[in-house]
């Protein structure tokens, strides 16, 4: 799970209900998708740790990455009448 802020995304990782099976396959990845920079390290960490998606090499444990991603921008200037 990626966050923006670290005791955020713990928090929302330990409430989440998983089954027995699942349980301690969620990791929390701290990720700004608006920084290039903290998105080429979770991306770094994740290969790292877990291995490639795709299954090429060096293919590893993850199964699954799923990115939900919410921005908010500031509401366009009304033109003025």
């Amino acid at each position: 799970m990626g966050s923006r802020d670290t005791a955020r995304g713990e928090a929302a990782v330990a409430s989440l209900e998983l089954p027995a099976d699942c349980a301690g396959r969620v990791e929390l990845v701290t990720i700004d998708v608006s920084d290039d920079a903290s998105v080429a390290a979770a991306a770094a960490h994740v290969e790292a740790s877990l291995g490639r998606l795709d299954g090429g090499e060096g293919g590893g444990r993850l199964h699954a990455l799923v990115n939900i991603v919410a921005s908010a921008s500031p509401p366009a200037p009304r033109p003025s009448r």
